[in-house]
Order: C-alpha cells, then structure tokens, then sequence
C-alpha cells in the first residue's frame, strides 16, 4: 500500500517518465534481474550514441587528447543521463562471482606512500586486489595483484593505453561508464556506479554490484564492496594512508569552498600523496580528494560488514584512516 501511495504521488509531480524511473529505481532495489529495467538501459545506449556522435564532429585529435576528450564527453553525459547500468550479459558474468572466495582473506592495496614502508614480498601467493595505477610498482615486485579496478573519470581515460596492456593473470573489473574506452575478454568483468550517494545523501555499503555500486569518494569503497560480494572474509586494508598535502608545484583552478571542486595539474614529478612520485606526476591533472567522505564510506564500509558477520581491517602502515580497527601488517603471516 506505501508502494502505491508513493508511486500515486510521484505521477502527479512528474508524469509517467517520473513513475517509469521510481519503478525501476524500486525494482533494482528489491534485487530483480536488471533486464526488468528497460529505460534505464535506454538512456544507457542514448548516452553512449550521443559520445560518439560528438566524438565524430571534433577535428582529428592525437590519441592522448582522444582519450581526454572522451572522458570529459563521457562524464558530461553522464551527468545527463545517469548512471550506465550493464547488459544483461555482462550481469550475469558478474552475478557468478558471488561467494566465489568465500572464507579466503584478501588485501585490498592502496596507492599511498605508507607501501613504501611495506614489505610487498609477503603478499606473493595471496588474494590480493589492486587500484588504478598501482602498476607503477610492478617493476618493485614478483608477483601481480589476483584483481583490479579503477573508477576515477581522469585516471580511467587518462591511462586507459596502459591499463588495456596489462594482464598477466589479473582478473579486472570495470566500470560500464569506461565501455568504448577500455578492453573487453575473458578477464574482465564490468559493473555499474551508481552515484556517490542514494537519494537523501547517506553512502550505503553496496553488498550486491549486479545493481549497481555506490562510490564512497575512493577507488577503495568499490573494491571493498567487490570483495565482499565475492565472499572474502577477512578483507584487509593496506597502502589506504588517506592524508593528502597540495605542493606548490601544482596548479590549481575552480572553487576551493566547495569538496572535489578544484582541479589540480602537476608540473613535477613530485608527487607526495601516493608510492610513487609519477602517480600524479608532471601533466598530470586530478581532482582535489574529498577526505572526508572517503572516511564516511570507509566507516560505512565496516558498519555494513560487521552487520553482516564479517570482518574488515586496516593494516596500513600509518596514515590517517582510524575509522576501521588497525590490525598490524606484520602479525598476519
């Protein structure tokens, strides 16, 4: 009876198209098969037609300023049309790998300067799960992360002719929103984002991502939310400092009143914020890190695993990230 009621209010407000979408938005929330959902995946394709119609008036570009233009086309659709949900298809992959790992343990590794500090050779023969440009330090190891995912807009599309080299027995998840810009086989796995946060502006902990993944502002809350689902248990944090510093070296433009504003472009390689001085290095343009929502979602991220029965640590040397329990690295092996 609530269903109806909300719904009867929701057509007087905003039409049949504003009943369609709270149907859909109310039937993926009740875990229905995401082929139920139609217009969503009718915005999907318009938004993905509609970056390549613009992409095909824009002169002849280098592939480097392709790819940029891609994404910045990309994302502005997206802010259009919404989040990208998968095909049927590509859920059904993804719907395998549910308590696949159930009962294994994994490190989760962050990019921060703290994995300087330690001791990676540990991890070889471990379930181990890797973050945007992680590859950095492959010529620093022997072994290769057992997954991997990126969700930034400007590491994606920035990097994407590095990331659709890798492979060495990788298993990698993508996002749908970098379909067309990434590479498709048999080790890669794509999901959907949702947006930061739900309607009413609290992160939820996303256990299932066959209905789409909230963000949490970090890379780290989604590969969190794809080990869960997965079944590893315990899930550990390592390389997740989050304490970041803004060097004077780095251009800055946009409103700095306002959290994620700001864009940042790097004129050295010079880097301080993660284990390698290129990660952000000269050229390189990124967004200023909303801290504070990346420990609302890590909180979040703890609150939903403890509630399930489970457990989640951080095992970072150091850094600032004290709203998930600390577990020494160290006594783990």
């Amino acid at each position: 009876m609530r269903q109806i009621k909300n719904g009867w209010k929701t057509f007087k407000q905003k039409g049949w198209k504003g009943l369609a979408a709270r149907t859909v938005e109310f039937i993926q929330y009740r875990g229905r098969a995401l082929w139920v959902a139609p217009f969503r995946l009718k915005r999907s394709q318009a938004a993905w037609d509609q970056t390549l119609a613009d992409l095909k008036k824009e002169p002849i570009l280098s592939p480097e300023d392709y790819r940029k233009h891609w994404g910045e086309l990309r994302l502005r659709h997206y802010r259009r049309w919404g989040p990208f949900p998968c095909p049927p298809g590509e859920v059904e992959r993804l719907a395998s790998l549910k308590d696949k790992y159930k009962g294994e343990r994994i490190f989760i590794i962050g990019n921060g300067p703290s994995i300087n500090r330690t001791p990676l050779e540990k991890l070889n023969g471990e379930y181990t799960f890797g973050l945007n440009r992680i590859y950095l330090l492959y010529d620093r190891i022997d072994w290769r992360p057992t997954f991997w995912t990126v969700t930034d807009w400007r590491v994606g599309p920035d990097n994407a002719e590095e990331i659709n080299r890798l492979g060495d027995g990788t298993t990698f998840f993508f996002p749908q929103r970098f379909d067309g810009l990434l590479r498709h086989g048999p080790d890669v796995y794509w999901y959907w984002m949702r947006l930061n946060t739900p309607p009413g502006g609290k992160y939820v902990f996303s256990t299932d991502p066959t209905r789409g993944l909230y963000m949490g502002h970090t890379v780290g809350v989604t590969a969190i939310e794809l080990a869960f689902f997965m079944g590893f248990d315990p899930i550990y944090l390592i390389g997740t400092d989050c304490s970041y510093k803004v060097l004077d070296t780095v251009a800055q433009s946009g409103n700095p009143e306002h959290r994620g504003s700001l864009t940042l472009v790097s004129s050295q390689d010079d880097d301080p914020n993660h284990f390698d001085s290129r990660y952000f290095g000269k050229g390189r343009v990124w967004s200023d890190p909303d801290v504070a929502g990346m420990m609302a979602g890590f909180a979040e991220c703890g609150r939903g695993i403890r509630a399930q029965g489970r457990r989640i640590y951080n095992a970072t040397v150091g850094g600032q990230l004290e709203v998930l329990e600390r577990t020494p690295f160290d006594s783990l092996f």
